[in-house]
């Protein structure tokens, strides 16, 4: 159950990117993490494919992929991968990154197939990225 915003997933993963922290319960913040991967995922090319053009460009199906991604992302039961904030990153601005779907998965896999993880941020949620992400958010009232 996921209550958040897309726009409110963007501003949590902005803030982690930023900081390298995490504020959020870490159950809360995987299914974010795992509904924005699948967002990113899908808007490729490769997502839209017959499956023989997935294997030969990809070497699995789409949907394998995704899976093994997500899979690699859902087995940290008490705490997020110690490169989150990578993560985090690369989902905020994959295709500007990783031209394609190939460079992307092996990025991603590399980012999750560690072993390390962080524990909550106890410091208070930083109010200058809540401040920037509002400015972001809101259209310029003078120009």
């Amino acid at each position: 159950k996921n209550d958040v915003s897309r726009d409110e997933v963007i501003q949590i993963l902005q803030a982690i990117a930023s900081s390298g922290r995490f504020w959020h319960d870490w159950d809360n913040l995987k299914s974010m993490l795992s509904f924005q991967l699948k967002q990113v995922l899908s808007e490729y090319p490769e997502a839209k494919m017959t499956s023989e053009q997935q294997y030969a460009s990809l070497r699995e199906s789409y949907y394998d992929l995704v899976n093994k991604l997500n899979d690699a992302l859902t087995c940290f039961i008490d705490g997020p991968p110690f490169t989150l904030q990578r993560v985090c990153e690369i989902l905020l601005d994959a295709k500007n990154i990783y031209p394609n779907l190939s460079k992307l998965a092996l990025a991603l896999e590399k980012n999750l197939l560690v072993t390390s993880t962080l524990t909550i941020c106890t410091d208070p949620y930083p109010q200058e990225l809540v401040q920037e992400t509002d400015a972001i958010e809101k259209p310029r009232e003078k120009q």
